[in-house]
């Protein structure tokens, strides 16, 4: 199987007789962030806080469904 030479890196044959896409390196990348990208980003760090803040919080699954089982029961 011949990989296509579209890939943003190189292809690089090694010695199993394989090839592989090796990425170009991240340091010679310019990215331009804009206003309304960083306000995305920024976004999302905050919903990935809250996330991440209401699964420690959370009590154990198990306990909860077992909990809301009974009380539905009465």
């Amino acid at each position: 199987m011949r990989l296509e030479n579209n890939r943003p890196g190189q292809l690089k044959r090694m010695q199993s007789d394989y090839e592989c896409s090796v990425p170009h390196n991240l340091k010679d990348i310019k990215l331009s962030l804009d206003s309304e990208i960083n306000a995305s980003i920024n976004t999302a760090y905050l919903l990935l806080g809250r996330l991440d803040g209401m699964a420690i919080t959370l009590p154990d699954t198990d306990l909860f469904y077992l909990c809301m089982f009974k009380k539905r029961q009465l």
